[in-house]
């Protein structure tokens, strides 16, 4: 199996959370279609981060196509 250390686009906007109606920020990865949110920046890297290792992982548990960001 070829390991490669792979590079995604993260986008962070700010955003207003739903029910709490306080400032957050949504980071989206386009390529992969992930995205997560928190209450930084920073924190929302992070979190969009782990869901793209958790999605990457499960697309090659499955054995499916893991897209390549250029």
């Amino acid at each position: 199996m070829k390991t490669s250390v792979l590079n995604y686009h993260i986008i962070v906007e700010p955003d207003i959370q739903t029910g709490t109606k306080k400032l957050g920020y949504t980071a989206l990865c386009p390529t992969l279609g992930v995205a997560d949110d928190g209450d930084s920046i920073e924190e929302a890297i992070i979190n969009v981060t782990d869901a793209i290792k958790a999605y990457v992982d499960s697309l090659v548990a499955d054995g499916l196509l893991v897209e390549i960001d250029f």
